[in-house]
């Protein structure tokens, strides 16, 4: 066995053993409501029932009211479930205050990472919305009868879009799948555009829900495009790349989507076949000596191109999962959606200065350290992309 070889089967058993990190952009999101009475507060709570990691009767640590003179505190009885949706829980109790309400705050109630919760508040008559996040869990309300004061919905969603891609561990290890094999600025710059413009669309068509998802399916495919990306970066990089590799890879898809009886992962395994039977067709051929210190041959980099498009319309789903369900203001739904899908974009541009010079630092050095690279972090995207698929299919 090569050291490439013997390296990538560790990194690719360790990475097996990490199903906690593996889990990691599953995004779990709540709904807040808190009306403000003379000495207190209502508060109605809703979450997803998977997302749960505390006993119903401890979910009032989830929102947290506070005045001038501290938390305020919970009235003893009044916490009740209410009659509660498919899938969901709904809670309700009463606080009371000593002084005026003045800060709200979410406390991490979720056994996933990245919690979002949104809040509407009501006092006397005047709602404000405002968004919670791990980043930022408090927010301060305005003074009762003051016209309230908040920051505008797009400038209020761009460090949510920015904390969401850059926790979401299977986008980014789909961008670095993407970004391993090029080989100049302008082909990096092609690439992010190509899977920018993928989930942008579908990122705005499902958060304004002009599209329904099966979102543990849409999870799961995202898992499978990671994994698929990675053997193409693994079959790029062989000397004599033969067909082994793709048709071990799409007949394990194909049983997948025979096993779980899925017709969306049926899809893409005949897509899969497709793109790699293209690719195989532009590498016949190829002149080994022709490549620079280590990387791909050429190959068609449209297609590459088309297929950050394409997997991106899958990943623009996932983000609308941050959205989804009444997250967005209904007055500035547009001017939300666009800040988040801002703060995606920094946060992109924020992985790729990162990573590209270093790509192309280790790509001066020798032939083997990039080879031995593209194997290691290929073999690691291929572990979890494939752990993402299979825990997550419904």
């Amino acid at each position: 066995m090569s050291l490439a070889s013997g390296t990538a089967a560790v990194v690719l058993a360790v990475t097996l053993t990490l199903p906690a990190i593996a889990r990691a952009h599953e995004r779990s999101v709540s709904h807040a409501r808190v009306t403000t009475t003379a000495g207190g507060a209502t508060i109605a709570l809703r979450i997803a029932n998977r997302d749960r990691r505390e006993p119903a009767e401890r979910l009032v640590r989830a929102v947290e009211l506070s005045d001038e003179h501290g938390a305020c505190a919970l009235e003893a009885g009044s916490f009740t479930e209410l009659v509660s949706s498919p899938g969901s829980s709904r809670f309700e109790w009463r606080v009371r205050c000593d002084g005026t309400p003045g800060t709200l705050r979410a406390l991490p109630v979720s056994s996933r990472p990245g919690h979002l919760c949104f809040a509407t508040v009501r006092t006397e008559g005047v709602e404000s919305d405002h968004v919670l996040s791990e980043l930022a869990p408090e927010a301060v309300l305005a003074a009762a009868g003051a016209e309230p004061s908040t920051t505008p919905p797009f400038l209020r969603f761009v460090p949510i879009g920015i904390e969401h891609i850059l926790t979401g561990l299977d986008h980014v290890v789909f961008l670095a799948m993407l970004l391993l094999l090029a080989r100049s600025l302008r082909e990096t710059a092609l690439v992010v555009t190509g899977f920018t413009l993928g989930h942008s669309v579908t990122l705005g068509a499902a958060a304004l829900e002009l599209v329904r998802t099966d979102v543990p399916l849409v999870e799961a495919l995202i898992g499978l495009s990671v994994a698929l990306v990675a053997v193409e970066n693994a079959w790029h990089v062989r000397d004599r790349p033969g067909r082994t590799l793709p048709i071990v890879a799409v007949t394990a898809v194909a049983g997948v989507a025979l096993t779980t009886r899925s017709l969306a992962v049926a899809g893409v395994a005949l897509f899969a076949a497709c793109y790699f039977a293209l690719i195989a067709r532009s590498m016949e051929g190829r002149d080994p000596a022709s490549d620079t210190a280590g990387a791909p041959g050429p190959r068609p980099l449209r297609g590459r191109l088309a297929l950050a498009a394409l997997f991106g319309l899958l990943h623009g789903l996932g983000f609308a999962g941050a959205l989804r369900g009444g997250g967005l203001p209904p007055a500035d739904a547009v001017a939300a959606l666009l800040g988040f899908n801002a703060g995606v974009e920094i946060g992109q541009l924020a992985i790729v200065a990162f990573a590209f010079p270093a790509l192309l630092w280790l790509r001066a050095r020798s032939a083997l350290a990039t080879r031995l690279t593209v194997d290691l972090v290929s073999a690691a995207g291929l572990a979890a992309g494939t752990f993402w698929l299979v825990s997550r299919l419904p």
